[in-house]
């Protein structure tokens, strides 16, 4: 799951618009990097 969130923070996709494209909340996000 971080390798998929690294691939679009490398093609340039801002922070707040990975979890729109993948259905979750920031705060799972957030959670999942932490990890």
């Amino acid at each position: 799951m971080k390798i998929v969130i690294k691939r679009f923070l490398d093609s340039g996709m801002s922070i707040k618009a990975i979890p729109l494209k993948m259905d979750a909340s920031i705060e799972n996000l957030t959670k999942l990097l932490n990890d």
